[in-house]
C-alpha cells in the first residue's frame, strides 16, 4: 500500500499526519524524494485539482466554540496549582482568507519515490491562523499566531498545534519545576468545529548534569464538547449501517448469550458464559480510520463455578470495512477483585488466602471466526502472607480456549 507523504510546518499539523520527529524518521537522511515545493497566491475560493476549494478543505476549523475542560497534574513532574481543576474551554480561530497558498511539487525523486512506496500528494494549501484559548476560570489563557497546513486526499479534520515555554504561557495556572528543569506546553486542538476538542500536554526536561538529561511528557489536561478527545469522532451505535444492522445488534448477535469451551491451566473444562451489552448510546471513531470505541457492560462466569457470576465495566472495539458496515468486534475485561478482610467474599477463590486476583479476558469476533489474546482468560492471584515484590502475582491459572473459539 502506497502512503501520502506531507510536509508538516513549524507549529502546526497536517491533518491525518502525524508529528515531525515521527515524520522525519520515516522519510530517512535523503529528506523529501518529492521534490521542491513552489508555492503561488490563489483565493479562499480557489477551485483546485480536485474540485475542492481551500475553504471547503480548511474552512471547518474556523469560528469559535465551548466546550467542558478538566486537568490533573498530581503525575507531573512539577509543582502544578491549582493541580486539578474543571472548567470551560472557549476557542477562537481566525484564518487569513488573503494568504492563502497552493503548493505543487516540482523535480520529484521518482525512483526513490517508488522504492520507498511513496505517493506524494497533488497539492499543498497554507493559510494563517490565529488562536485564542481561554478557559473560563482564567487558568489557560493563549493566543498565538501559526499555519494551518493541508493536503490532497487528507482524512479527518484539520489539527492546529502550538508551542508555549515556560515563562511565555498566559492564564494563571502556577507552574514552578526546579532549577535543573525546562517546562514546555504543547496544545492541541481541531478548531472551533463541533466537537470542539483539543489537549494540552506537559512535557519536563531535566538536566542530570554531565550533559546527561532525562525528558518526560504527558497529558495535563483536555477539552471536548462531545464524549471524544481530539481525533476521535462521536458516532451513533444504534444508527442504521448500509447493510441494515446496527452496531448494538451485532454486539448482540456475537455476546448476547456467548458460550466458550476451554481447558484450566491446572485441570478440568469448562465454559466461559459471557454477555456483552454496549454501555452507551455513541462510540469514538478515530477520525479518517476504521475503529471505534465504546464503554461495555460485560456479564460473565465459568460453568464450573470457579468464577460466580459478576457484572464489571469494559470496553467495546468495532472495526468497520470500507462501506461503512461492521467487520469484526473485541471486548476487554480487566476485573480486579480485591479481598477487604479474610471474611470477604469475591467472584473467585477464597479470601482467606488470598488478597486480590486480576481477571483479564479479550476476545475477537470477525466473520472468519473467533480468537482470544494469548489464547485464553487468565487470573493472576495475589495471596495472603506474600512475599512477592513489585506486585508480581504468586500464581496465575488460565482458561484456555482452542484456536477459533
Amino acid at each position: 500500500m502506497k502512503r501520502a507523504l506531507m510536509i508538516v510546518a513549524a507549529l502546526s499539523l497536517l491533518p491525518g499526519c502525524p508529528g515531525n520527529e515521527e515524520q522525519d524518521n520515516r522519510l530517512g537522511e535523503d529528506g523529501y524524494p518529492c521534490g521542491e515545493v513552489t508555492w503561488e497566491s490563489v483565493s479562499w475560493d480557489h477551485v483546485l485539482e480536485d474540485g475542492s476549494t481551500p475553504a471547503e478543505l480548511l474552512g471547518t476549523v474556523e469560528g469559535e466554540c465551548s466546550a467542558p475542560m478538566t486537568w490533573d497534574a498530581f503525575n507531573s513532574d512539577c509543582d502544578i496549582v491549582p493541580a486539578t481543576g474543571e472548567t470551560s474551554m472557549a476557542v477562537t480561530v481566525t484564518l487569513d482568507h488573503t494568504q492563502v497558498r497552493l503548493g505543487h511539487y516540482e523535480n520529484p525523486d521518482t525512483e526513490r519515490m517508488a522504492d520507498e512506496e511513496v505517493e506524494c500528494a497533488a497539492f499543498l494549501l497554507e493559510v494563517p491562523a490565529r488562536i485564542h484559548l481561554e478557559t473560563a476560570d482564567g487558568m489557560f489563557v493563549e493566543t498565538t499566531d501559526t499555519l494551518l497546513m493541508g493536503y490532497a486526499g487528507a482524512t479527518g479534520s484539520p489539527v492546529l498545534s502550538f508551542e508555549k515555554e515556560l515563562g511565555e504561557q498566559g492564564g494563571a495556572l502556577q507552574i514552578d519545576p526546579d532549577d535543573a528543569t525546562s517546562v514546555l506546553l504543547r496544545y492541541r486542538l481541531g478548531g472551533a468545529t463541533a466537537a470542539c476538542a483539543g489537549n494540552v500536554e506537559l512535557t519536563t526536561s531535566h538536566s542530570e548534569g554531565d550533559g546527561i538529561s532525562s525528558t518526560g511528557s504527558g497529558e495535563l489536561g483536555s477539552w471536548s464538547a462531545t464524549s471524544c478527545p481530539l481525533g476521535e469522532t462521536e458516532v451513533d451505535v444504534t444508527a442504521i449501517l448500509p447493510d441494515g444492522t446496527t452496531v448494538v445488534e451485532r454486539v448482540a448477535e456475537y455476546w448476547d448469550a456467548a458460550v466458550y469451551t476451554g481447558t484450566w491451566t491446572n485441570g478440568g473444562e469448562a465454559d466461559l458464559l459471557l454477555h456483552v451489552a454496549a454501555a452507551a448510546d455513541t462510540a469514538c471513531r478515530m477520525d479518517g480510520g476504521y475503529g471505534a470505541s465504546l464503554p461495555a457492560t460485560i456479564t460473565y462466569s465459568t460453568s464450573d463455578g470457579v468464577i460466580a457470576e459478576t457484572v464489571v465495566a469494559g470496553e467495546l472495539s468495532v472495526t468497520f470495512d470500507e462501506a461503512g458496515n461492521v467487520r469484526g468486534m473485541s471486548v476487554d475485561l480487566n476485573d480486579e477483585l480485591v479481598c477487604t478482610s479474610a471474611e470477604d467474599t469475591i467472584p473467585y477463590g477464597d479470601c482467606a488466602t488470598l488478597t486480590a486476583a486480576t481477571i483479564q479476558l479479550r476476545v475477537h469476533e470477525t466473520p472468519e471466526g473467533t480468537s482470544f489474546t494469548d489464547e485464553g482468560l487468565w487470573i493472576y492471584e495475589y495471596h495472603t502472607g506474600s512475599t512477592s515484590t513489585d506486585r508480581e502475582p504468586d500464581a496465575v491459572v488460565g482458561l484456555e480456549f482452542p484456536i477459533g473459539g
